[in-house]
């Protein structure tokens, strides 16, 4: 399925129009809408599938197979956020904290404001004893997060109090 699936890739992968070309395209009575070709669609539907199967590996515990069938997803769509912090996840899951930071920087990278990342980071640093680089993130976060999350602000809050707590008692 995964050779079929990188085949239909790269067969699908063509030259974007430029501005000329779709405003031509507009100007013969054509749709400014980009339309996705069926390939492109037949592979994100694929994607989809496959991250459906990295997330029933996540709830087995097989963070390994997770991460290995996230990694496929990524080789296909290499900016895909969802994916970058699913791989993550499995990572931190798996003890492979350094790959899990690595992924959650590039799903920050790709969407900063997406907080959850940013959060997630912060554990792994909390995990490794990174309390400082967890207590700023931790502090940024707060100017993210949407005010009608107040629970999540009230939870990053706790974990700021924590930290602190922590930093007092040395345990």
């Amino acid at each position: 399925m995964l050779k079929k699936f990188l085949s239909r890739f790269l067969d699908s992968k063509r030259k974007e129009p430029t501005v000329e070309e779709v405003v031509a395209h507009v100007e013969k009575g054509g749709s400014f809408m980009r339309v996705v070709p069926p390939q492109e669609e037949a592979l994100r539907a694929n994607a989809e599938s496959l991250m459906e199967q990295a997330s029933q590996h996540m709830q087995q515990k097989q963070y390994e197979n997770a991460a290995d069938i996230l990694s496929e997803v990524l080789r296909v769509f290499p900016n895909h956020f969802g994916a970058y912090i699913n791989r993550g996840n499995a990572y931190n899951l798996s003890g492979a904290s350094e790959k899990a930071i690595e992924d959650y920087r590039r799903a920050i990278a790709i969407n900063p404001s997406y907080y959850l990342a940013h959060v997630n980071l912060a554990s792994v640093f909390v995990s490794l004893g990174r309390k400082e680089d967890a207590l700023k993130l931790y502090k940024d976060v707060l100017s993210m997060i949407p005010p009608n999350r107040e629970n999540d602000i009230k939870e990053i809050n706790r974990l700021i109090d924590d930290l602190h707590k922590y930093d007092r008692t040395g345990t």
